[in-house]
């Protein structure tokens, strides 16, 4: 569980939601359902960030972030200034051996960013 609750189950079904689409044997396990996506994803997910404005899940070989824009950083900077700079870097950053590859970014309800990288294998 983690501190912001509600930023937690939007990424963790993000994820699954994305998965679904791009992983056969996620779709398998899953049975097609983003709801058991997104529990097993919160089940064995590692959390290695958890604040009030932003959540980090590792899953396999995906990274899961979420950004809730009416929270601040630890600096006092706006949430959301600090999703679009870490979308904008990662989508900038040259791909190499241990970079991550962003697979997919969205914004909910003006609220969450959420973006999804792949590690390469």
């Amino acid at each position: 569980m983690t501190k912001n609750q509600e930023l937690g189950q939007a990424v963790s079904h993000m994820m699954a939601r994305v998965l679904l689409e791009q992983d056969i044997s996620f779709k398998v396990v899953c049975d097609g359902e983003e709801d058991l996506g997104a529990s097993i994803i919160e089940a064995m997910s590692k959390t290695m960030v958890d604040e009030s404005h932003k959540v980090r899940h590792h899953f396999a070989n995906v990274i899961g972030y979420g950004y809730d824009f009416t929270k601040k950083g630890d600096s006092g900077e706006n949430a959301r200034e600090i999703y679009d700079r870490a979308v904008r870097n990662t989508r900038e950053r040259v791909a190499g051996e241990h970079s991550e590859i962003l697979v997919h970014d969205e914004v909910v309800d003006d609220r969450f960013g959420l973006y999804l990288t792949r590690l390469p294998h």
